[in-house]
């Protein structure tokens, strides 16, 4: 029997516990199966025993679907995610569909950044380098989807990631893997299915094309192998991942590819919903996991979109990653969203309830 794609809040041991969340998942139930979907919960935190269990059975009651999505950090560290594969083996009797990880950056910092200029999105690596990281990944991958019982999936990420400063995070070129075109090439290569999160492809596609944001507009762009002398690797990194990598410079790709093409290519069975579009605002504001604007037309669209193909391609579902002020420090005063992180979830979950009856 063919499962109904699922509508998903994220859920971990706090937001169990306390009920809310859980009590709202139950009164959309009704209709949301009315609509040909159901409920689900991409589970959080490293450590399941002792609830998951109870959440999973209660979801599974219901008709709902469960994922489960480890802190981001768990690929780093093998000793945890040895931990996260022997949970997941074991919970797959449970409903645990898929277990969805980052792939791990090549530079990691939680420090203040010394170069605060435009400069912080150079790459100070040539391109063999991230070639090896990016295929450094497969053994690692094809090993843990063994001991997860074969639901391991890999979410693609953005190339930067943050930096604590004075005032905000600032952005930084991590060079993450899995960060563009490179996360079909690490699926295909290990035997996982992908996730696909729309913030993070906007992330990635403003700074390899100099789109939506101000600061990443003026980046200092080079026109890859045309204007450089550029190495064998730098041909093949350039085949995986879509983009053209040189030490001193910032990332580019010229192949424009848009937001349907990326999800063809990559082949996503769950999808991570949110509203943002760019990684900070005029202000240096974070503007991800944010509510999604109905008034924006960008949002909207790729709201429809992604809905039409979960239905099309027989997906798990779609998540709804939104967050308010109040859930934890990263998302600070200085972050443009509902204050009440229940309020924020149960909001954009609202948006996509109606559009889901209204694009069918």
């Amino acid at each position: 029997m063919e499962k109904r794609p699922a509508l998903m809040l994220p859920m971990g041991k706090k937001d169990w516990e306390n009920g809310t969340r859980w009590d709202f998942l139950k009164s959309c139930a009704p209709i949301l199966d009315k609509l040909g979907w159901c409920i689900g919960v991409e589970v959080k935190g490293l450590v399941l025993e002792g609830w998951a269990e109870d959440c999973f059975n209660k979801i599974k009651a219901l008709g709902g679907r469960v994922t489960w999505h480890p802190p981001t950090d768990a690929i780093e560290n093998m000793d945890k995610m040895e931990f996260v594969a022997s949970q997941a083996n074991n919970l797959i009797d449970f409903g645990l569909e898929a277990v969805t990880i980052h792939l791990p950056p090549l530079f990691l910092t939680s420090q203040p950044l010394i170069e605060t200029s435009l400069k912080r999105y150079n790459s100070s690596v040539d391109a063999g380098i991230m070639l090896e990281h990016i295929k450094s990944q497969v053994k690692i991958l094809v090993k843990l989807n063994k001991k997860m019982g074969g639901i391991l999936q890999i979410e693609n990420v953005s190339l930067i990631s943050w930096s604590k400063d004075e005032n905000h995070r600032l952005t930084y070129l991590a060079l993450r893997a899995g960060s563009w075109l490179d996360i079909a090439w690490i699926s295909k290569e290990v035997g996982v299915k992908t996730t696909f999160d729309s913030e993070h492809y906007n992330s990635a596609r403003n700074l390899l094309m100099g789109m939506m944001e101000d600061d990443l507009c003026r980046l200092s762009r080079w026109r890859g192998p045309s204007s450089a002398k550029v190495g064998e690797d730098a041909y093949k990194l350039h085949s995986i991942t879509g983009y053209w990598l040189k030490k001193g410079l910032p990332p580019v790709a010229y192949r424009q590819i848009g937001l349907i093409d990326y999800i063809e290519l990559t082949q996503p069975t769950l999808f991570h919903l949110g509203g943002g579009t760019h990684d900070v605002n005029e202000k240096g504001e974070y503007t991800s996991h944010l509510p999604i604007d109905l008034c924006d037309p960008y949002q909207i669209n790729t709201l429809d979109l992604i809905l039409r193909k979960i239905r099309e391609t027989n997906a798990i579902g779609a998540v709804v990653e939104v967050c308010g002020r109040s859930e934890e420090e990263w998302f600070g005063y200085w972050s443009p969203r509902i204050e009440n992180d229940e309020v924020a979830k149960m909001h954009t979950y609202l948006t996509v309830m109606n559009e889901i009856s209204r694009v069918g």
